[in-house]
């Protein structure tokens, strides 16, 4: 048995010379080359008693000798993966699980059943392009670039991914190697393996929609340490998930999600980052905050939405009223076009964030820098809570709302009191007295005034008949949300 530790990184078609040709041959004075076509078929039982155990059977032919291979489901996080792997080999194309002997399987398992029932439900064809980089004495990295497709009967799906194994020294250096690559060759973190997209492309499974608060779990009690892992490995995971759901169902709602997920981290790192002394925790803040501010297209296209929407906070106005709706969509459409977000899934400042958490998540840098992240949540927390609901008050309680505009400068203390309360426990803001819906109800009005302004914006490059009295109703409704406001404001 060995443990395989990768990172995968999906990458464009032109990826491999890219790779090869600024990376490979002018980044790495050690290396050896060899390439490949290799061809996998994958095994289970017709009710997939492989998969429901974790594992996954392949069998991998390469200039006319066959391996078989058993991966165990491992370890995961934000593309980084570690998993055990038995490899024998074989003579033909056909499994023989008899032969795993290191494996360990479950006492009320039959091997030979499941022999018996093995059936190929998918294949993978791809060349590979190997390098095997010898980075220092102490580190061995497998970098592969892999191009061609999964097939089912029915359906395939591309291939077109750079791997980096770990052969020998530490996981860091696959981060490190990532970062390296990432100056000359866009790519995105891979979350799913070749079997997993395999299972799904069988099963026509489509992913399910996740929201922000079904993702990040409020805790009730850790230290220090264990609330900041468990938060930033939520939040990248979700992050991905968002990413990849936008690819497959194209609903622009997913791009706001990534957005404010790119602020929940920007708060978390400056949190934890003062508490702990630990400048690698602010340098990620600092980027983050960066990224969420190049990511504010976000909010014009989810108000967009918003507003186009049948199931929207403005439906009985506005879902009736085709000849808006139809240039609502046109606008969507033009500035989704304009910002590109499949592109922005590449982008280099984007995809270093997401290595960044990740390597926070590996390495723990606050370590370093004291035994703060020993202590209990509740010694920091506590007081987090505290100070921004004495801000929120402060801004709020002063004065009364006289227009949208003055409303909206709430938006980003509240929105921090929203992150505190996706992974501070509800008990924890009770004993701060600061569970109340009032902050919650602020928040929900200055989103609508920030979607009326949009609204409003948009309006005024319409043609519309009824423009004048859809111009009326925005000011109107601007004006009710702020009057309610301001019944929340004096109960703050």
């Amino acid at each position: 048995m060995d443990d395989e530790i990768e990172l995968k990184l999906l990458v464009k078609p032109e990826a491999g010379d890219q790779l090869y040709e600024s990376f490979i041959k002018n980044q790495q004075p050690d290396y050896t080359r060899n390439s490949s076509q290799l061809y996998n078929s994958y095994f289970d039982t017709p009710d997939k008693r492989l998969q429901s155990l974790g594992m996954a059977c392949r069998v991998r032919g390469k200039d006319g000798k066959f391996e078989q291979t058993i991966k165990t489901r491992g370890e995961s996080t934000g593309g980084l993966a570690q998993r055990p792997e038995y490899n024998v080999a074989i003579e033909g194309n056909k499994p023989n699980l008899m032969l795993f002997e290191a494996i360990q399987w479950p006492e009320d398992v039959s091997v030979r059943a499941l022999q018996d029932d093995l059936h190929c439900l998918f294949d993978t064809h791809f060349e590979r392009d190997v390098y095997l980089l010898n980075i220092d004495d102490d580190t061995e990295i497998e970098c592969v670039f892999d191009s061609g497709m999964i097939e089912t009967t029915k359906h395939q799906d591309p291939i077109c991914e750079i791997e980096l194994e770990l052969k020998k020294g530490q996981a860091s250096a696959l981060l490190k190697t990532a970062k390296a690559i990432l100056q000359f060759v866009p790519f995105r973190l891979g979350t799913q393996s070749k079997a997993q997209r395999g299972y799904r492309l069988v099963d026509g499974v489509r992913m399910e929609r996740k929201r922000i608060s079904e993702a990040i779990h409020p805790q009730t009690q850790g230290n220090v340490e264990t609330v900041l892992m468990t938060a930033l490995q939520e939040a990248l995971s979700f992050w991905q998930h968002c990413e990849q759901f936008y690819l497959e169902e194209a609903k622009p709602r997913e791009l706001q999600s990534i957005a404010n997920v790119q602020g929940f981290i920007h708060k978390v790192t400056t949190l934890f980052g003062d508490y702990l002394s630990c400048p690698e925790l602010k340098k990620v803040s600092q980027k983050a905050q960066s990224l969420r501010q190049s990511w504010m297209w976000a909010e014009r296209v989810d108000a967009i939405r918003e507003l186009h929407s049948s199931k929207g906070a403005f439906r009985k106005k506005l879902s009736n009223n085709d000849g808006l709706r139809k240039q609502l969509r046109v606008q969507l459409r033009d500035l989704l076009e304009q910002e590109k977000p499949e592109e922005c899934f590449f982008n280099k400042e984007y995809t270093s964030l997401q290595l960044d958490v990740l390597e926070l998540l590996l390495l723990k840098p606050w370590r370093k820098h004291g035994q703060a992240y020993l202590n209990d949540i509740t010694d920091c927390a506590s007081q987090w809570v505290v100070n921004t609901v004495k801000q929120i008050q402060t801004l709020i309680g002063s004065q009364k709302y006289a227009t949208a505009q003055q409303a909206m400068t709430s938006y980003t203390l509240l929105k921090d009191m929203d992150y505190l309360a996706l992974f501070l426990d509800e008990s924890l803001l009770q004993r701060t007295h600061s569970c109340d819906v009032n902050w919650r109800n602020m928040l929900d009005g200055v989103v609508d005034l920030l979607t009326l302004q949009v609204f409003e914006e948009s309006l005024s490059t319409m043609n519309l008949e009824d423009k004048a009295s859809l111009t009326k109703w925005c000011t109107r409704k601007q004006r009710d949300t702020l009057e309610l406001m301001g019944e929340v404001q004096h109960l703050l």
